[in-house]
């Protein structure tokens, strides 16, 4: 500066290259290099990082720490894109207004957040609804409900199923019925709970006097009570066919030639009622016989000037010893059998 006065001083130009600092006075050009200035105190700083935790933004500084802002202040998408200065690209249709709303009922009405509006359903009183309650009926297969059509159900498979085993297992003391269907695991149905009914509780199908006292049996109990005194005596007593006992006249036995003799007392009642002489019409050939082990042999009488040491084992096999011939050619001999 020449004159050392300031005053008078004229810049005609100055412009910044970089960090070069241009300055044009009086036709004289000066350089200034600014580069030492970088990042010494000065306000020129970049983001070296960003990231939004829910409402909270983490910003990083060049050269200094991070600093995190909460944006929870912020009532819309809007606000926040605003504040953090990035782009709605995120919102495909760039509005606002159609973000998620939640539904309310109250009554009819249901409505919807942020200002979506209200509609009001019809209520049942409506004649013009058609989706009123109705009402299923089944008749045979046809499957209908009210106010509409009906279906067919006869070519659907029904419950209607085949058992292929059926046992029953009682002898654990737990009574069980085991039902098995065609490729199914068997089905166990516990039937201890099934009340156990005694004869005084089940009645008769057709009351009847058993026996005989001009009262009609109304019960099992009392059915039973009724022929118990008829089963247990006389019906289980009866006698035999006649069976002739040969003696010869010098009291020996025709075929021992002894006074020893023997006769099969249930041979002789079977062979006689296999083979009756006559029947009535209708009936069967031969007549129910006792097998020989359920019977009881029993002679009632027999004449004592004729036999002796009579004995009936068992099988019903009678044997004796002839004391003398019988005087007029016959003699008595009573054979019962009782049912054991």
């Amino acid at each position: 500066d020449g004159d050392k006065d300031a005053s008078n001083e004229t810049i005609t130009g100055a412009s910044l290259s970089g960090t070069n600092l241009e300055i044009t006075e009086a036709g004289t050009t000066t350089t200034v290099d600014l580069s030492s200035l970088n990042n010494s105190g000065t306000d020129d700083q970049n983001i070296s990082g960003s990231g939004l935790s829910g409402t909270d933004l983490t910003i990083g500084i060049e050269g200094g720490t991070n600093e995190t802002v909460s944006l929870a202040s912020f009532a819309t998408d809007a606000e926040v894109t605003a504040a953090i200065g990035v782009s709605d690209a995120a919102d495909g249709d760039k509005d606002a207004s159609n973000e998620i709303q939640t539904l309310s009922i109250s009554g009819s009405d249901v409505s919807l957040s942020n200002g979506g509006g209200t509609i009001t359903l019809p209520t049942s009183a409506d004649d013009s609804i058609s989706n009123e309650l109705q009402n299923l009926n089944l008749a045979g297969t046809n499957l209908s409900i009210s106010s509409g059509n009906s279906v067919n159900l006869s070519s659907i498979n029904t419950d209607n199923q085949t058992i292929d085993a059926l046992s029953l297992n009682a002898g654990t003391g737990v009574l069980s019925l085991s039902l098995e269907n065609d490729g199914e695991a068997p089905q166990t149905v516990d039937l201890s709970g099934i009340d156990n009914q005694n004869a005084n509780e089940v009645n008769l199908a057709t009351n009847r006097d058993i026996d005989g006292d001009g009262t009609n049996e109304t019960t099992v109990q009392a059915a039973v009570d009724a022929m118990a005194p008829i089963v247990s005596k006389a019906a289980r007593v009866f006698y035999p066919p006649s069976i002739a006992i040969n003696i010869n006249s010098d009291g020996t036995d025709p075929d021992t030639g002894t006074a020893n003799g023997s006769k099969n007392l249930y041979t002789e009642y079977t062979s006689q009622f296999s083979t009756p002489a006559v029947s009535s019409a209708g009936a069967p050939a031969a007549i129910p016989t006792y097998a020989a082990g359920e019977l009881y042999y029993y002679v009632t009488y027999y004449d004592t000037n004729v036999f002796t040491n009579v004995n009936i084992d068992a099988n019903g096999v009678m044997t004796y010893t002839i004391v003398n011939a019988p005087s007029n050619y016959n003699t008595l001999i009573n054979v019962v059998f009782v049912v054991k």
